[in-house]
């Protein structure tokens, strides 16, 4: 199941979808500017000091991606767009649906007012869902051709950067308020959530809802499985991102990250391989279809 690839700007100003998708990320970038511009005039140094650190990395990581690319190259705009609805969509979202969440869990089960499993788990349903929702949208944008799981990686992997990026620069704002030094604590944030659970953290969540969602709009399987790996995806990126802020494992926080986090990489690198196999495997029997025999 894929959307058509021939579409003109005045069709694509035409679709609910794309409307809909620019409403989510103006409302995001609504809630989440004057927050962290407050953040910012708070402590101009760290908010600075940040942007440039996690804008950075995230220019880099978006250049590293790009020319990772396998089967063909997709759409910057979408690219583009996924980025957008995580750094702004998600984490706008997030600053009013966490809280609400929050509070319906803490008066429903016996978590206390700061209980750190209650922390996990909103972060983790929340955030993952929000994301997730993003790619779904994102993949029937107008215009846009989700050939394969790989495709929906790709663009989950982008939806997580963007929040990833936003969130922590956010972060780093917020711990260098009380630091004795302001630049250290900015720094150190980078290297605790881009470098050390970089590699584990919200682009690979969502890079595994996205693969979800490529399987959902392009596999030829029964509408049953392809709506059970939509959610199965879904539910293994929630049950990763709440395994990795619970309060389990406790001690040395460099071990720990390493020791939730490995897992998840690894599950990531086992999806991108078969998607990668797969879509090896659709391309050469469209070219046998096309040529009328195998290809050489």
């Amino acid at each position: 199941m894929t959307t058509t690839s021939a579409t003109t700007p005045r069709e694509a100003l035409r679709s609910p979808m794309t409307w809909l998708v620019v409403a989510v990320i103006g409302v995001g970038a609504y809630l989440f500017v004057p927050f962290f511009v407050s953040a910012l005039q708070l402590n101009p140094v760290a908010g600075i000091l940040s942007v440039a650190i996690w804008g950075g990395y995230a220019l880099l990581l978006w250049w590293i991606l790009a020319r990772m690319q396998r089967f063909g190259r997709r759409s910057w705009v979408t690219t583009a767009i996924a980025f957008a609805w995580g750094a702004l969509g998600v984490t706008g979202l997030a600053t009013k649906a966490s809280p609400g969440f929050s509070d319906v869990l803490t008066s429903t089960f016996t978590f206390g007012q700061d209980s750190e499993w209650a922390s996990a788990l909103t972060a983790g349903v929340v955030e993952e869902t929000l994301k997730w929702a993003g790619v779904l949208a994102i993949a029937f944008l107008p215009g846009l051709r989700i050939r394969s799981t790989l495709d929906g990686l790709y663009y989950g992997l982008f939806v997580g950067l963007g929040f990833e990026a936003a969130e922590s620069a956010l972060y780093s704002v917020s711990s260098a308020a009380y630091a004795d030094s302001v630049v250290w604590a900015v720094i150190a944030t980078f290297v605790l959530r881009g470098v050390i659970s970089g590699l584990w953290s919200h682009p690979t969540y969502s890079a595994i809802t996205g693969a979800g969602v490529g399987y959902f709009v392009s596999s030829p399987a029964s509408l049953a499985r392809r709506i059970g790996i939509l959610l199965g995806a879904l539910g293994l990126a929630i049950a990763s991102h709440i395994l990795f802020d619970a309060p389990v494992l406790e001690g040395n926080a460099i071990v720990a990250t390493v020791v939730k986090g490995v897992p998840v990489l690894v599950l990531l690198l086992i999806i991108l391989r078969v998607s990668r196999k797969t879509r090896a495997a659709q391309i050469e029997a469209e070219t046998e279809s096309a040529t009328g025999g195998p290809s050489v």
